[in-house]
């Protein structure tokens, strides 16, 4: 197919000056490809600092925590020992009382033995009878009321020191669990760091890809003009022929030029 100055248009679209727009297309495309790399990559960097700073919080939270489980479970382990010291004393004290208890009894059956014994010397056996009197004369009632109290409180003690013991072992888990989320937390941070940086380091080299392909556009678009002409006068020259062509030719020569103007719209 011929122009009107008899030129090919075929060799006209293939010329060095006609692909000098497509090559202008392509880089055009190609900076806004790069351009929308490098907005991804800052926001990306943009998401992965905030989760890194969400991280960091996050372990903040976790090591108060953590020190003020280590703290609960200190307090409920000394409470523990507190617990099972007094468990101790009572238990000293009621079983004081029982050997008092003991004590007094077999004391008043070897008495009642010495004053029933009439081998044993006058004098002994009335020194016996004296003394058995006077712990008969005393009330049991006292001595078994202060037992019975004290079982009651060593019971008590018992229950408080299981209590205590409960809360240690409730403590002491609560600590495990704090200083596990601490470590998870840790490795959260770490890892969300680790990709902040990534995601950082990401960005100069875009940047760099970005700012040639931005400079080699500017560059093709000065020496781009002779293209943009070539296309111009192939507009012209149609224009020109529809003068001159009979309606049908001019059809088929109107459809080839839109052809060939598609094919370099869509490169």
């Amino acid at each position: 197919m011929e122009t009107r100055g008899g030129g090919d248009w075929k060799k006209l679209i293939n010329s060095p000056e006609c692909y000098d727009l497509l090559a202008e297309r392509r880089a055009r495309e190609c900076v806004e490809e790069l351009k929308m790399e490098l907005d991804k990559l800052a926001e990306a960097a943009r998401v992965s600092a905030r989760a890194a700073e969400d991280a960091r919080q996050a372990e903040t939270v976790a090591i108060e925590k953590e020190a003020d489980a280590a703290r609960a479970a200190d307090y409920a382990k000394n409470a523990e020992l507190d617990s099972r010291r007094l468990l101790e004393k009572e238990k000293s004290y009621l079983a004081s009382l029982h050997r008092l208890e003991e004590t007094n009894t077999q004391r008043k059956k070897d008495l009642e033995k010495i004053v029933e014994d009439s081998s044993k010397g006058i004098v002994a056996r009335n020194k016996a009878n004296a003394e058995l009197a006077i712990l008969l004369s005393e009330n049991p009632v006292t001595l078994r009321a202060a037992r019975i109290k004290q079982e009651a409180a060593t019971r008590k003690s018992a229950e408080a020191s299981i209590k205590c013991k409960e809360k240690a072992i409730n403590a002491e888990c609560k600590l495990h669990e704090a200083r596990s989320t601490r470590a998870h937390a840790n490795k959260v941070k770490d890892k969300a760091l680790l990709a902040a940086r990534s995601a950082e380091d990401a960005i100069p080299a875009a940047q760099d890809a970005y700012i040639k392909a931005l400079r080699a556009m500017e560059e093709m678009t000065k020496k781009s003009k002779t293209g943009r002409g070539s296309i111009f006068y192939l507009n012209a020259d149609l224009n020109e022929q529809r003068r001159f062509l009979p309606k049908s030719q001019f059809v088929v020569a109107q459809k080839r030029v839109n052809e060939v103007m598609q094919s370099i719209s869509s490169a």
